[in-house]
């Protein structure tokens, strides 16, 4: 924020492996900051995805779509500078990052998480890999919810909550 320099900071997103699989694996199991957003590709890869939605975590949703399609290359010269101050979304509150994605919704039902599995799965469909391949990745995804099914529970309780409080609200009204 102040123009000093914090940390250095690798995405290690050097995804140069043969199998589209294995790239969306590690991309999803090593993605933090979505630096590589910012970096340069190829933009016939580009018009080929879905691009951004309006929901958190759709950057890494778009960088999924991007590996299934090849490689990752990250050089070893730093060239990109992040600037992390108080309005960055990557220190927001989770609250804060939902407004700034949609406004107009910000304290409605959400379902981020949702949103981001169930595209990761689209992503997966359109891919244009074989049936054996999106096989190997749809699994790879389902265990990915089943390990997180506390916090995918949570935000469907969350969300339930929220919306049967706003019904509660209105007929008080």
């Amino acid at each position: 924020e102040e123009g000093r320099a914090i940390r250095d900071y690798d995405d290690h997103l050097h995804l140069t492996m043969a199998d589209p699989c294995e790239r969306f694996r590690e991309l999803l199991a090593r993605i933090g900051y979505t630096n590589a957003v910012y970096g340069l590709m190829r933009a016939a890869a580009v018009r080929r995805t879905g691009l951004f939605g309006t929901y958190v975590a759709s950057d890494e949703v778009f960088q999924a779509e991007l590996v299934l399609q090849g490689t990752f290359w990250e050089i070893p010269e730093v060239l990109f500078f992040r600037r992390i101050h108080a309005a960055a979304s990557s220190v927001m509150s989770r609250a804060e990052r939902l407004k700034s994605y949609r406004p107009e919704r910000a304290r409605g039902a959400e379902m981020s998480r949702w949103k981001r599995l169930l595209a990761l799965t689209r992503v997966v469909e359109r891919s244009g890999l074989d049936r054996s391949q999106r096989l190997r990745l749809h699994a790879y995804l389902a265990r990915t919810a089943i390990w997180n099914r506390d916090v995918l529970a949570r935000e469907v309780f969350e969300t339930t909550r929220g919306i049967v409080g706003g019904l509660f609200r209105s007929l008080r009204a």
